[in-house]
């Protein structure tokens, strides 16, 4: 699989100067230019020719395997014994929709990304070769609930977009515009070649129309970044968060933080910048090559390593936090919710922290292949599900993208002690070796998978509710996206 910067939780934009800032030729010291993308070049494609294999209205009820227990998990400086005493839901998961090959102009591509919004899930595309080629597909479902075996989700394609000359590593939807960023070598995405290394990152802004296809009449932002790939993006009501990476000598990597009319805020520069997510009141930068997590004000004002911390945890024998690693290249997502951070560390697993820096859980990778077992992405979802019976509950079923191992998941609890658990299910993974699980977005009883080669899969989530102390009900009782919004940050 190729390695790529694929990020994210939430996402992108676009920057540009006024001319006060900007040398003659219209480029700002940290690299930024805003172009306009071209429709008629060929550069750009929407609706064009994609060969759609999506299989709707499958039935297949997964096996799921027992891979991962309690034994996974560790729990900081407590005892695992503090999450005895939580009993969690039992979650069945149906394959309803698939895409397994897409091909994008005669070319096959990979899924590597997918956000969920109102009833649409938009997936990006990516080659799997050296090429910088790919795209974006708006699918619209609606869920239609019963028991496991007889519900089923209506999945149709809506709209595409094709970049024979691009690939887009991650995306974010926003109010009728989508956001992506990634990389390109071609000067029709704004490329220029630089004695200072291999500049390809872009952001990109298309919009769309209320029925969510792309518009034809509206002409596209393209903004060159001074990096070699763009990794994440995070979109709030007033500001874009954009992180690049650089993967050669003498390109930048680091955290763009930028208006929403393209001014740009400021520029962070932080080698193997993976990702980013904000919450009311801060922004979360996280980097690889060693692993760490930095928070700064919605300015980019206030740095603050929150991790690791200076001492490694007591409890947890031979532990060590400068021997965690993130892969060069490959995915890694961070998500805020709540008071917390899940962190997706590839190599080195999950972890569940505050958002101080105190370190509550790890999950372990899942497998003993270090290049191909690994957690990419995680996925947090509190919404109402209906369970087995019809009734509606609301749980917070936690999803895990760990590449060929496929998808894992737990529930957050709370017992009454002062930070929610992670309690792992016991049967808990599905789709191993079915690709390779990139990324992962769910919203009520539907799960989006992002599968690499193995393509789009579409789940619907079936449970048996289980059960929560009296007076503890989960935490964090609110969907990642309205908390953002919903605090004006």
């Amino acid at each position: 699989m190729k390695k790529v910067f694929l990020f994210s939780i939430v996402f992108c934009a676009v920057a540009w100067f006024t001319s006060c800032n900007r040398d003659d030729n219209g480029t700002s010291d940290d690299g930024i230019e805003v172009i306009d993308g071209n429709l008629e070049d060929g550069s750009i494609v929407i609706d064009g020719d994609v060969n759609d294999d999506l299989n709707d209205g499958l039935g297949e009820v997964l096996d799921s395997e027992s891979t991962i227990s309690a034994g996974g998990l560790k729990m900081g400086a407590k005892s695992e014994d503090d999450a005895t005493g939580l009993t969690p839901n039992e979650y069945k998961f149906k394959l309803v929709a698939e895409q397994q090959t897409l091909k994008l102009s005669g070319y096959e591509v990979q899924a590597t990304d997918v956000k969920i919004d109102g009833g649409y899930a938009f997936v990006s595309y990516n080659d799997k070769g050296d090429a910088h080629r790919g795209g974006v597909v708006v699918y619209k479902y609606t869920v239609n609930h019963g028991s496991l075996e007889t519900a089923s989700v209506d999945v149709e394609l809506v709209s595409s977009v094709q970049f024979p000359n691009a690939e887009i590593s991650a995306l974010e939807y926003d109010n009728n515009r989508l956001y992506m960023t990634g990389a390109s070598s071609e000067t029709s995405f704004g490329y220029r070649e630089s004695k200072d290394g291999y500049n390809y990152a872009f952001l990109l802004v298309m919009e769309l129309t209320s029925e969510k296809k792309f518009k034809t009449d509206a002409t596209p932002k393209i903004i060159k970044l001074q990096s070699f790939q763009g990794t994440s993006i995070s979109v709030t009501n007033d500001r874009i968060f954009v992180t690049t990476g650089d993967g050669t000598n003498g390109t930048k990597g680091g955290l763009y933080i930028l208006k929403k009319d393209y001014s740009l805020v400021k520029f962070i520069e932080k080698q193997y910048a993976r990702s980013v997510d904000v919450d009311a009141t801060n922004v979360y930068l996280m980097q690889a090559q060693p692993a760490r997590v930095t928070k700064y004000d919605v300015n980019g004002e206030g740095e603050l390593t929150i991790y690791p911390p200076d001492v490694a945890l007591e409890g947890i024998e031979g532990y060590e936090f400068e021997n965690e690693a993130m892969q060069k290249d490959a995915k890694s997502e961070m998500l805020t919710w709540g008071k917390y951070l899940f962190v997706a560390m590839n190599e080195s697993g999950l972890r569940m922290m505050t958002n101080s820096g105190e370190l509550c859980q790890t999950i372990e990778r899942p497998g003993e292949n270090i290049e191909k077992d690994v957690t990419n992405a995680v996925s947090i979802n509190t919404d109402k599900k209906k369970d087995a019976n019809g009734k509606e509950v609301q749980s917070n079923l936690l999803l895990l993208a760990n590449g060929e191992k496929g998808v894992y998941w737990y529930d957050v609890m709370s017992n009454g002690t002062s930070n929610d658990r992670i309690v792992a299910c016991k049967e808990n993974s599905i789709l191993a070796s079915a690709g390779s699980a990139n990324f992962i977005s769910s919203s009520g009883n539907v799960v989006f998978v992002a599968n690499g080669l193995g393509g789009l899969k579409v789940l619907y989530i079936g449970f048996t509710e289980g059960e929560v102390e009296p007076n503890c009900p989960p935490g964090g009782a609110f969907r990642h996206e309205t908390f953002i919004k919903d605090n004006g940050s």
